[in-house]
């Protein structure tokens, strides 16, 4: 592998654009990207987020990366937030690729169903060299009448939800028979139904998520077997309905880790897309061609990750450890899952070149199980693009997330989770930058005798919201000074 500059040192709220990842995105997705605004009316780094989640969702559970103590699967959990006033849900257009056809598998209608199992056995009775068993037997043809609809369910297979509730989604593992389903939009803002549950399922969705995210087993129905599973989302939101969920005071989430990427809408998306151009026809073979490997008889991949692409990772992840200590500690939970997108990525990029992007006239073959050298080598370069996407994901995650927790630290008595007035605490945190602005840098113990009345719980939270705002920071001495 050719040597390379290293990268700069990873910041949250870096300098890494679209362009500057562009070499990183699978081909077919990177020429829709290009097209996204004509074709699909939204901004093409949209489009390319977007179509990373459904090449992980169409992966489901096919391909595996083996870490050393896990398997992790290729999915992540994507939400959209969209301020427009339309209420079209458009991320289903770009995943039609394999959405229709997983559709196609879980609504398959059952005369169907029971006329290919009769004409399977049809097969096999005529194959018979004796012909014991004919299929114009009068006991054939009484046996075809009642064979049991659990049996005809057997070839169905739930690959998506809908419908947002733990038992449903459980449900929903049990019949996807590779235990690997996708949570799409239901009738309302997926956010705004969360937000209306009971705690203890607002909880119990989290820790599935959460679950899924880490590779851990999850416990289904009706036996509480523990399976591996991956269970991820694909949705488009209202900004107030994720805030309310991720910061709202009474929110039972308000302290849970939520695995969810986090990207804001660009352009207004098209009610009628341009499903037929070449961009998008490609687009959409190439999600099909992943998706019929993955409901292919025994196409399961396990990507080791060789000592190269091992230090390129290992990189990444300690300037991410170093950056996240340089974050405003309330900001933690919704960045600390972060890194993990890293071997996603890297999935991703490795099984589209393998199986997505094959001519349209091609044959779809599975990954070689003995890599070459040539193999080898691409994986290395897989997993520097897998790095680089990852960093521009977490800056374009962390700039949202800092917006809704700056909006709802704005909102008096929206996120408060302890007796202070909301409206003092506001005005604390105003009074600590002026006197920054005006007395020079000091230390938090400093800014405390300057305020005489307040503890030092009142001084810390005043300081957060001034960080998360980005209105202060910490200079090289350990001291808070106003920003510039």
């Amino acid at each position: 592998m050719s040597t390379q500059t290293p990268p700069p040192p990873f910041e949250f709220d870096g300098t890494v654009t679209f362009a500057d990842v562009r070499d990183c995105i699978p081909q077919y997705l990177l020429a829709l990207s290009d097209k996204g605004p004509d074709l699909l009316g939204l901004a093409p780094p949209v489009v390319a987020i977007a179509g990373l989640a459904h090449l992980g969702a169409s992966l489901g559970r096919s391909v595996f990366v083996e870490d050393g103590c896990s398997r992790i699967h290729a999915c992540f959990n994507l939400a959209v937030l969209s301020d427009s006033l339309l209420t079209h849900d458009w991320l289903p257009n770009i995943g039609q690729g394999w959405i229709n056809a997983a559709n196609t598998l879980q609504t398959t209608d059952l005369k169907s169903v029971k006329t290919a199992i009769v004409n399977g056995v049809r097969e096999i009775a005529a194959q018979r060299p004796d012909h014991e068993f004919r299929s114009s037997d009068p006991q054939f043809e009484a046996m075809q009448k009642t064979i049991p609809l659990s049996f005809i369910n057997m070839l169905r297979r739930k690959t998506i939800v809908s419908k947002l509730d733990p038992v449903a989604v459980t449900r929903g593992v049990v019949d996807s028979r590779d235990q690997c389903v996708t949570l799409l939009q239901g009738a309302g803002d997926p956010m705004d139904e969360w937000a209306n549950m009971p705690a203890a399922k607002q909880r119990e969705l989290a820790e599935i998520l959460m679950l899924a995210w880490r590779s851990k087993h999850l416990r289904l129905p009706p036996h509480n077997a523990e399976v591996p599973s991956a269970v991820h989302l694909l949705w488009t939101v209202r900004a107030d309905a994720a805030r309310r969920v991720l910061f709202g005071k009474r929110s039972p989430l308000a302290n849970v880790p939520l695995p969810v990427l986090f990207i804001q809408q660009k352009g207004t998306p098209k009610r009628l897309p341009d499903a037929h151009a070449e961009e998008f026809s490609n687009w959409t073979h190439c999600l099909a061609n992943i998706f019929s490997y993955r409901i292919g008889k025994d196409n399961t991949v396990t990507l080791n990750i060789d000592k190269p692409s091992m230090k390129i990772a290992g990189e990444f992840f300690e300037q991410f450890a170093n950056a996240l200590l340089r974050v405003p500690q309330p900001m933690h939970r919704h960045l600390s899952w972060l890194p993990d997108l890293v071997l996603r990525l890297y999935s991703i990029i490795t099984m589209t070149k393998a199986i997505g992007e094959t001519p349209l006239n091609g044959v779809v073959a599975a990954p070689a199980k003995e890599p070459t050298p040539d193999t080898i080598k691409f994986r290395q370069v897989a997993m520097a693009k897998a790095v680089r996407l990852t960093v521009w994901l977490c800056q374009e995650h962390y700039r949202v997330v800092q917006s809704l927790m700056t909006e709802a630290l704005s909102v008096p008595g929206f996120c408060d989770t302890d007796s202070t007035d909301n409206t003092d605490s506001l005005e604390l945190a105003e009074a600590i930058f002026l006197k920054l602005q005006c007395k020079g840098p000091k230390t938090a113990r400093e800014l405390q005798r300057c305020f005489h009345q307040i503890s030092a719980g009142e001084r810390d939270q005043a300081i957060a919201r001034l960080k998360i705002a980005g209105r202060v920071a910490e200079n090289g001495a350990g001291q808070l000074e106003a920003a510039a």
